[in-house]
């Protein structure tokens, strides 16, 4: 039992902290996975919100409220050692490029569809973003 100042602090094994999701293995699939979980949830509620709205909308909406979810402080936890962590992400990404073009289709390039949306890769994006970093500091 560890005390500060008298008061008893408590053991866990993951905490938030500015909003990313500290595990005591230092491992990120906790956080990879808290992020892919909010992602969809503020996808599904897009979804249901602006579902008769045309693409252009739908893509601002995925754009502005979902993709900076996915991509806050990428530059210190980039899932770039895992291509599990990166699949949940870019899992959530190619759902709504899907629905930004309603095309539910099996067949469907969801490929395709990014490249008509004019959407990088979050890959890319996540590289840009580290170098932009490094060239800052």
């Amino acid at each position: 039992m560890t005390t500060l100042h008298g008061h008893v602090l408590e053991q866990v094994s993951t905490e938030k902290y500015l909003d990313l999701n500290l595990h005591e293995q230092l491992s990120w699939n906790f956080h990879t996975d808290a992020t892919a979980k909010t992602a969809n949830k503020t996808r599904s509620v897009i979804a249901r919100t602006v579902h008769s709205c045309p693409k252009n909308v739908k893509a601002a909406c995925y754009t502005t409220l979902v993709r900076p979810v996915m991509e806050y402080a990428t530059t210190a936890w980039a899932p770039r050692h895992t291509a599990q962590n990166c699949n949940k992400l870019d899992q959530v990404q190619r759902r709504a490029a899907r629905f930004a073009c309603h095309r539910y289709e099996r067949t469907a390039s969801v490929t395709a569809m990014l490249n008509n949306l004019k959407w990088e890769t979050l890959e890319t994006r996540r590289n840009n973003q580290r170098l932009t970093m490094f060239y800052r500091m």
